[in-house]
């Protein structure tokens, strides 16, 4: 979705594999890193995207140091988060598990994903998405599937709507703090290289 989506890079992916192959160093590190289809195509460019995201490695945030240096909100927030039953599905502590469900995500005009219906071909799995991690959630905006909501907290209260169990806006503001305080670690994010092989400007993240 982040090669069509307006807001990134709305792209048609044929038009980007067709930049890709036009250019000899990439050309050169698709057929060294997919000898069995030596060329840039689209499945290989999501495989060799996957295979990096893969390297995104979080076991150093706070919630795997001392819980002694949590803040008492920060401790709070992680009873609530338990309470509401949020590690059902997000569980420790990876804080995210090999279930599918659908989660009532409201649709976005121009985006037609059916989740896990795509791939089973079973009706009763549309709208079934895999539970993703929280861990680094604070930096991977906007959310769910076709990101409809752009603020963490929005997603909390409506998962917490979801849960079909009584909460106050103390639950979900304690439960934001806690996923966003305590599941952050960016110690081992990949180098961003100073040059790529399009010779294309590395642009600033302005976020941070």
């Amino acid at each position: 979705m982040p090669l069509l989506t307006e807001d990134e890079l709305d792209r048609d992916p044929e038009e980007v594999i067709a930049d890709l192959a036009g250019i000899a160093e990439y050309a050169s590190l698709f057929a060294a890193a997919f000898p069995d289809d030596p060329q840039a195509t689209v499945d290989n460019f999501a495989a060799a995207v996957a295979a990096f995201q893969r390297t995104f490695i979080s076991n150093r945030s706070l919630y795997d140091g001392d819980v002694l240096a949590f803040s008492d909100e920060m401790v709070e927030g992680m009873f609530r988060f338990a309470e509401m039953g949020c590690d059902n599905c997000h569980v420790p502590p990876l804080f995210e598990s090999e279930t599918f469900a659908d989660r009532n995500v409201p649709e976005l005009e121009g985006i037609i994903d059916e989740g896990r219906a795509e791939a089973t071909e079973d009706p009763a799995d549309r709208g079934k998405f895999r539970t993703p991690t929280l861990r680094n959630i604070k930096f991977t905006e906007p959310y769910f599937h076709n990101g409809t909501f752009r603020q963490l907290d929005e997603v909390v209260i409506h998962e917490l709507e979801q849960g079909g169990m009584p909460y106050t806006d103390e639950d979900a503001r304690l439960i934001t703090l806690f996923i966003e305080k305590t599941l952050n670690d960016e110690s081992r994010k990949p180098r961003r290289p100073a040059a790529v092989p399009s010779g294309l400007a590395m642009p600033i993240d302005e976020r941070r």
